[in-house]
């Protein structure tokens, strides 16, 4: 049988006349038996959603011998949120004709975006040996909880001091503001009338 050919029939003539004649019909289809041929280029992708980065994957073009690339179905087995590093996806392509092939991916996801960070407001507050520095507020795109941190002296003096806070993510990232601390010294004094008085305050 001729390849592609999926049936025949045949008739014989009947007799008489004295003569004997044979149609023979072929049906022959066009054989697809090309599979897609999917070209990926491996990604590094900025992380945009909470734990990575989510949308529509892009790297990856198929070709078809015998079906035209809008009729091949091409897919990924990517999860809906692609996490930090390195991730290994697979394509898969399929044509009309069920050939299918895969191609394999790899997509890095990182993050290079700082926190964002809000000082509580400067303050200035009778002197204590433990100050109220308020709460600094930090935020990030990936990261759920940056960890945030201040600097601050063991032991507080009069006057400002600058305190800095510092929100760092999970890939490293540091985000600083800073809250200025004013201390002073409540003096309450009473001054009799006529006299002459003169108060110093030393810092130290």
């Amino acid at each position: 049988a001729k390849s592609g050919c999926t049936g025949a029939t045949s008739d014989v003539l009947a007799v008489p006349p004295l003569v004997t004649d044979v149609r023979l019909v072929l049906t022959c289809a066009n054989q697809d038996v090309q599979p897609p041929v999917i070209t990926v280029t491996d990604q590094q992708l900025e992380g945009n959603t909470m734990g990575g980065w989510q949308g529509a994957l892009s790297g990856a073009t198929v070709t078809d011998p015998d079906t035209p690339a809008d009729q091949v179905h091409l897919t990924n087995n990517a999860p809906s949120v692609l996490p930090l590093g390195r991730n290994v996806v697979t394509w898969t392509a399929v044509d009309s004709a069920g050939n299918s092939s895969t191609a394999q991916q790899v997509v890095t996801i990182v993050d290079t975006t700082a926190s964002t960070i809000t000082c509580p407001p400067s303050r200035t507050l009778a002197y204590t040996s433990s100050p109220d520095l308020g709460v600094a507020v930090a935020s990030d795109v990936v990261d759920a909880s940056p960890v945030v941190t201040h600097t601050s002296p063991s032991a507080w003096p009069l006057g400002r001091t600058d305190v800095t806070w510092t929100a760092r993510d999970t890939s490293g990232n540091v985000a600083t503001c800073v809250t200025s601390v004013t201390l002073f010294l409540p003096v309450t004094t009473t001054v009799a009338a006529g006299d002459s008085h003169t108060l110093a305050l030393l810092a130290d």
